[in-house]
């Protein structure tokens, strides 16, 4: 492995090229959108707000080396289906995704405590359900290597491949990799390592759960809540989790708010899929 130092962009010019990020909600995605996308160099960066005009911009442009990045989920078809389909169908330019992948029983794990913040009752059984697959998130919504094969079949390019835990074991050296894969320029020095979201405490999302059971029995619906009743659910819920630490430790339940027993059950349910992933990597990331 090549030492960590400053890397060297691309020279500019030729074909039209584009690295579609498709980002996962909590696997590094705010992180890299605000915090080291647009320190890099030899390439055009389109913030994550701008995706939507994304395509019209890489059309007007014809020439050049383009970023792309947007936070997905559950959405991640449809919204790479859009965007494909909005680039039109000129051959001049070929678009390479950029995925970063968490294991699932970390990755869950966050995404519950996201969604806890903004305001829901559910349990983690609830919100994923193993055995039945009856909780509010799906068990598709977790199965990896589906995803990266979709992402090579409608972009005819196997995705570049990055793992959140590598980030978190070394991410001086992770950036410098991944700024490699990109052909951008990157200087270490530049680096902001430190986290872009505020992590609530167990007890404060304990006290947000209390709370949502008794004055939010519906959690937030990704496409049918109104913008004007999330903005109001996440102010009232910014206020709870503020006031939340003004509460003694004791005035919650003893029990974790995600059991180990639960997220073990979660590592065991992917574990095959996680695996393939790893191995997909090795060989997609290879591609130039």
């Amino acid at each position: 492995m090549k030492p960590f130092g400053a890397v060297q962009a691309k020279a500019p010019g030729g074909p039209l090229e584009i690295f579609f990020h498709v980002g996962l909600g909590k696997a590094a995605s705010t992180y890299l959108q605000y915090a080291f996308f647009p320190r890099l160099t030899g390439i055009t960066y389109v913030q994550r707000t701008q995706f939507r005009h994304a395509p019209e911009r890489i059309r007007r442009a014809g020439t050049g080396r383009f970023l792309v990045s947007r936070e997905f989920d559950q959405q991640l078809i449809r919204e790479c289906q859009w965007f494909r389909s909005s680039l039109g169908e000129e051959r001049s330019f070929q678009v390479r995704p950029l995925i970063v992948l968490r294991r699932q029983d970390s990755w869950f794990a966050s995404q519950y405590r996201r969604h806890i913040k903004n305001g829901s009752p559910l349990s983690f059984r609830e919100f994923l359900d193993v055995e039945k697959d009856a909780g509010l998130w799906k068990l598709s919504d977790g199965e990896f290597l589906p995803k990266l094969h979709f992402l090579e079949q409608c972009f005819g390019k196997p995705p570049i491949v990055f793992f959140y835990e590598d980030l978190r074991k070394d991410p001086k050296e992770w950036l410098n990799r991944l700024a490699s894969a990109l052909n951008a320029g990157f200087k270490p020095a530049q680096a902001r390592l430190d986290a872009v979201h505020t992590s609530y405490s167990e007890h404060q999302l304990k006290i947000m759960r209390l709370v949502s059971r008794r004055f939010f029995p519906r959690p937030i619906a990704h496409g049918s809540t109104g913008w004007l009743a999330r903005r109001s659910r996440l102010l009232a819920c910014y206020s709870v989790l503020y006031a939340a630490k003004l509460i003694p430790p004791g005035w919650t339940e003893p029990a974790p708010l995600i059991s180990g027993e639960d997220l073990e059950a979660v590592r065991k349910y992917y574990e095959a899929d996680w695996k393939d992933c790893q191995q997909y990597a090795k060989g997609g990331n290879q591609e130039g």
